[in-house]
């Protein structure tokens, strides 16, 4: 798949070591959460695949066919909540939140209202659970100090990936130009033209 500039802006903010993709200088769960979702946002699990994201987590994410993606503005604030010990909770505050696509390429806007009728609130919230694990000591084995300092990482995956628009509009295009799926092909272009109507932008 093709890799946008965005992406591969937000990869600078990784290094490889041992083919692995790792936190670039990251101590902090925040500052965890804060690199993964800046390659979340771009697409990274969804144009390139779980392994670029895969060192974020607790657990190796096998490969994966979402079911739903959450299209989200860029702009997000974090804020930590009360949590145990050895364990933080971090919740994620998107300031827009468009809607999602389905399996099938379909858009469906964000709701306006709630089950009972109350107006919803602008954007989305979504909550991370991240832990202190064993560092992997990556160039020197015998360096005990690296191997004895832990790295926080993800328990678990959100449910679907998180991307903004752009992500969204450019994983439609290659679904669609890649598909022979008729059904899909037409369902790409009309949510790519409900969501260049949203961000005011043209379809290409």
């Amino acid at each position: 798949m093709k890799v946008s500039i965005a992406l591969a802006a937000a990869l600078g903010l990784t290094m490889a070591v041992n083919g692995r993709i790792v936190p670039r200088g990251a101590e902090s769960p925040k500052e965890v959460l804060q690199d993964f979702l800046k390659l979340e946002l771009v697409g990274a699990r969804l144009l390139t695949g779980q392994s670029t994201t895969s060192q974020f987590f607790v657990s190796p994410q096998p490969s994966f066919s979402p079911n739903l993606i959450f299209i989200v503005s860029d702009d997000f604030d974090l804020t930590e909540l009360p949590s145990e010990k050895e364990t933080a909770k971090i919740s994620v505050f998107f300031h827009d939140y468009y809607g999602t696509l389905d399996k099938k390429m379909r858009f469906a806007p964000a709701p306006t209202t709630g089950p009972r009728g109350g107006i919803v609130k602008k954007g989305i919230t979504s909550d991370y659970t991240l832990v202190p694990t064993k560092r992997l000591t990556q160039n020197n084995p015998a360096d005990k100090e690296s191997a004895d300092r832990s790295e926080w990482k993800i328990v678990k995956p959100q449910a679907g990936p998180t991307v903004d628009m752009r992500a969204a509009k450019e994983y439609l295009k290659e679904l669609r130009d890649r598909t022979t799926d008729p059904t899909i092909k037409n369902n790409a272009n009309n949510s790519l033209d409900r969501l260049s109507k949203l961000d005011g932008s043209p379809r290409r």
